[in-house]
């Protein structure tokens, strides 16, 4: 038999391999468990025009650090592949949340117990989040939350006592979120000359960029990170709690079902775009 005929024969094989590899490629982009830029050749351009444009929500409420306008602004200039909607923090639900990739919260300090539900299992289902500062470091009971606690109590007597009694124990900080970042809200921090010091050389979110960097932030929030189960990717240093030797955390990456990052000031005050797109790139693919 000649190659040709071993090839014709071969062929058929080699398509399926080629299609089951493509596949897998797909998957294992789709679910973060490798990067599009870790694959050889030109894959990122290739997954995204399978995939479309990746979508992103930033939902911010009334009050908190951050400017959720300036960020939709700055990403959608560097960032023209990705899909970019703002919302306000009353409208949000885990079926709205579950329509997107990655989903930033920023300048939403106040969380009620129903939108920390509907974050925890937009988590639960594999979406990836950006946590701002302050973010959900007020917890409060809303009239709609006291309401539908009412109603169960009829069914499940004892229920309101125990959901207000549940509420109290985790409204200190981040409350019931802090499991999604593993870092631990402490105060706001103020500063004139903040920068920020690279931690881990190897990150994708620290890729091309220099040791230190200046920041437009004036402001941060000071925070404990659980290194032993997230990843400290950069700090921030300037005041006197948080010097060159002794940084504070400002990014801090857990891996959830998806990806979830903190970061301690608003990130579209780093000075660096390169910085601010490699965040986006390691959130989301497209």
């Amino acid at each position: 038999m000649s190659a040709e005929e071993d090839f014709k024969r071969e062929l058929p094989h080699i398509l399926v391999l080629a299609v089951l590899l493509l596949v897998l490629l797909i998957v294992v982009t789709k679910f973060k468990w490798i990067h599009c830029s870790q694959v050889p050749g030109d894959w990122c351009n290739v997954y995204c025009s399978i995939n479309g444009k990746s979508r992103v929500a930033i939902v911010s409420g009334e009050n908190g650090t951050g400017n959720p306008s300036a960020l939709f602004n700055l990403t959608t200039n560097i960032r023209q592949n990705t899909y970019l909607e703002p919302y306000p923090a009353n409208e949000i639900s885990a079926s709205l949340l579950s329509n997107y990739e990655l989903v930033v919260f920023e300048r939403m300090r106040e969380v009620t117990p129903r939108q920390v539900s509907a974050i925890l299992q937009y988590a639960d289902r594999g979406g990836s989040i950006l946590w701002v500062g302050d973010a959900g470091v007020e917890q409060r009971l809303s009239a709609d939350d006291l309401a539908e606690a009412k109603i169960k109590n009829e069914s499940d007597p004892g229920y309101y006592e125990d959901f207000v009694e549940e509420y109290n124990k985790s409204k200190e900080g981040f409350g019931r979120l802090e499991a999604l970042f593993r870092v631990s809200f402490q105060h706001m921090e103020n500063g004139t000359s903040l920068r920020m010091k690279v931690a881990d050389r190897n990150s994708l979110m620290m890729k091309g960029l220099n040791q230190t960097f200046d920041i437009n932030a004036k402001q941060f929030a000071k925070v404990n990170a659980d290194v032993s189960k997230s990843a400290l990717v950069a700090s921030v240093y300037g005041t006197s709690a948080c010097t060159f030797d002794s940084p504070c955390p400002a990014l801090v990456a857990n891996k959830y079902a998806a990806w979830m990052v903190y970061i301690s000031f608003p990130p579209e005050q780093i000075k660096s775009q390169t910085a601010l797109n490699n965040i986006f790139d390691f959130l989301v693919t497209c």
